[in-house]
């Protein structure tokens, strides 16, 4: 799967998320709710066996959290990674990331 940085519905809210796993199809981003239910059991798998780490969401120079977590994947280079967060919320200020090299 190509890496996804973007918004997806998530139980009734939207979410951002960024995404690089192996085993999701490439039209989990866009598909319909229903049909991402086995991408989120994909996810869960990969999550439960991936490395986490907390980076910082907080507003710098106007740039919020999907900038952060591009920048995090630039410098680490990691081989697969997810995140999710809601963007703006005020006790948002960090993002986890779980990801595998």
């Amino acid at each position: 799967m190509k890496a996804f940085f973007g918004q997806l519905v998530d139980g009734g809210r939207d979410v951002k998320w960024a995404l690089k796993v192996e085993g999701l199809s490439s039209d989990f981003p866009s598909a319909p709710f229903g049909r991402q239910l086995e991408g989120f059991e994909v996810i869960k798998q990969f999550k439960a066996t991936a490395k986490s780490e907390w980076i910082s969401a907080k507003v710098r120079d106007g740039k919020r959290g999907t900038t952060e977590v591009k920048r995090w994947v630039k410098e680490v280079k990691p081989k697969e990674f997810c995140a999710k967060w809601l963007e703006g919320e005020a006790n948002d200020d960090s993002i986890q990331i779980f990801y595998k090299q």
